[in-house]
């Protein structure tokens, strides 16, 4: 293991601290039936359910997103300015340091035109071209060990890291909104309900979610809920997704860029 990249493993094996952590708290707000559906009866026919939320996400949740973006994203910064400390052969002065960071472009001429302005200065051409093979519009095997890559850019995992770190640094404290995800119908006779979904999120308290048309009688079971993630640029993503997703982005680049194998690293 060189001692080279030991601040990387650091700052990813943090990283992976706050994850857990924002696992666990997200478990524990979900635990308390934070949200419920009233059914609320239509003139003529049907049932409308209507979301009620009896206890909105903690701040703590979005904090610790902001927290968990901020690690991550800083840490593909500090493995371009040690690739450039290598390449140079020397300690960098202050100047040279603040021009370097590490480029997310959607397209090839987008990230061609980012090395030409200077982030990737003093850094070896085979690093510039990992670098190049790690953004959002490559292959990205190195993330999801698929053969192809298709599909739009905004989707990609260092794509939603850039939106998200941005936003959380420059605008404001990044959105978590509660959502229904699963609902329970059950017949009180014979036929089966209808159920049908109103619009996409984000839902707030006392919106209509959801239509039911059925002719006889029916109750409902029970309903889990989650919570979704504001993602500038890009649809709502489920948080605890977004979290499995964004736990690659660091331990994989670690991989991709210094051909060594991520371990963690105890931080005591």
């Amino acid at each position: 293991m060189s001692s080279l990249w030991i601040p990387a493993r650091q700052r990813i094996s943090r990283a992976h601290e706050i994850s857990d952590r924002l696992r666990s708290e997200l478990a524990a707000y979900l635990a308390t039936n934070p949200t419920r559906l009233e059914v609320r009866r239509r003139v003529p026919g049907g049932s409308e359910l209507v979301l009620r939320v009896d206890r909105q996400p903690p701040a703590r949740l979005a904090y610790l997103l902001g927290e968990y973006v901020h690690q991550l994203r800083s840490n593909l910064d500090n493995m371009v300015v040690t690739l450039a400390e290598r390449g140079a052969g020397r300690p960098l002065s202050e100047r040279e340091e603040r021009r370097l960071h590490f480029p997310i472009a959607s397209d090839d001429g987008g990230f061609t035109e980012l090395v030409r302005t200077g982030p990737l200065a003093l850094i070896d051409a085979p690093a510039i071209e990992s670098i190049r093979a790690m953004q959002p519009f490559a292959n990205l095997r190195y993330l999801f060990g698929d053969e192809e890559h298709g599909g739009p850019t905004w989707d990609q995992p260092l794509t939603v890291l850039s939106q998200l770190s941005n936003h959380d640094k420059h605008r404001r404290l990044t959105v978590l909104t509660q959502v229904p995800d699963r609902i329970a119908i059950g017949m009180l006779g014979s036929g089966g309900p209808g159920l049908n979904y109103v619009g996409s999120h984000p839902f707030s308290d006392g919106d209509v979610i959801a239509t039911i048309e059925v002719d006889g009688a029916f109750e409902l079971l029970g309903s889990e809920s989650t919570v979704m993630v504001e993602v500038p640029r890009g649809p709502m993503a489920r948080l605890d997704g977004l979290v499995s997703k964004l736990d690659l982005v660091g331990s994989r680049a670690f991989e991709h860029l210094t051909g060594e194998p991520f371990v963690e690293v105890d931080l005591n």
